[in-house]
């Protein structure tokens, strides 16, 4: 997935590697968040596939990489929106941990549970923070249906991170009335 996250804002301007954490920090981090050490590999990847070219150019004394898609990047990206959204199971490592936690005592539980509504918050307010941020924000003359879409995205993070707050909230009270 991250190759296609690269490839998608590639679509829309070329970009170093900086500027493609900076935009998928901006971004897609509700759903999906990377690191440097991630997206310089994902590069050499899509470079050897030929799906990005680099531009060197020296910027301010130092030598910055531009990554570009290139037609066959555009094609590989339109390859994977045609796959459709399509219905996966979640992988998500805290409900992992969930479906073990009767192995730690009440004690521990209650802390977790705790340590985990708080950090659900800090993502609520960061991802509300950023729905108003945006909420103003008009497209740019035929982007219109993109910025529906990533609005879509955020919407749905500030949504799903609420529903998963509130759920746990509701656990810790049955736990805690145990």
């Amino acid at each position: 997935m991250q190759d296609m996250i690269i490839l998608g804002l590639l679509q829309f301007t070329p970009m170093s590697s900086y500027d493609i954490k900076k935009k998928i920090e901006r971004s897609t981090s509700n759903f999906y968040n990377a690191s440097m050490g991630s997206i310089h590999p994902a590069l050499k990847k899509l470079t050897t596939k030929r799906a990005v070219t680099i531009e060197e150019k020296i910027d301010n004394g130092r030598l910055k990489r531009i990554y570009t898609i290139s037609p066959l990047g555009i094609e590989m990206f339109n390859q994977w929106l045609d796959d459709g959204i399509g219905v996966k199971n979640s992988k998500d490592p805290a409900l992992a941990k969930l479906f073990f936690m009767g192995f730690t005592d009440k004690s521990a539980q209650v802390m977790h549970l705790k340590n985990h509504i708080i950090a659900l918050n800090q993502k609520y307010i960061h991802l509300k923070l950023l729905q108003d941020e945006f909420a103003g924000v008009t497209a740019p003359e035929g982007l219109e249906d993109h910025l529906i879409y990533q609005m879509a995205t955020l919407d749905y993070g500030v949504e799903g991170v609420k529903f998963s707050r509130d759920w746990y909230k509701k656990l810790l009270a049955k736990i805690d009335n145990q």
